[in-house]
């Protein structure tokens, strides 16, 4: 069995800092976009990417706001405002958490 390579990705926005709140322009309360985002380097064996963005503090106990996978390993970020569903021109893909 080969040796899995972990590596500690830091994910960044320039639209707001790290531990701070998210702008409410990138909320269902603003203009609903996502934030642009960007990540540091990969392992080379990396296939695909996913992310998740939870919100633990949520009325309701933690809720999820938005799930893309599919991410191709070489992209290093994501643009403002992509597509809220679907399938992305890069292959990425949108799913829906399952409910509560």
């Amino acid at each position: 069995m080969s040796e899995v390579e972990i590596v500690a990705v830091e994910l960044s926005s320039p639209a707001f800092e790290d531990g701070k709140q998210i702008p409410q322009e990138y909320s269902g309360e603003g203009a609903n976009v996502s934030p642009p985002l960007k990540w540091s380097e990969l392992p080379r064996a990396t296939r695909s990417l996913a992310l998740i963005c939870e919100d633990p503090d949520a009325p309701g106990g933690t809720f999820t706001h938005w799930i893309i996978f599919n991410i191709i390993p070489h992209k290093r970020e994501l643009e403002e405002g992509i597509p809220h569903s679907g399938q992305l021109d890069d292959s990425s893909r949108h799913a829906t958490a399952p409910a509560a």
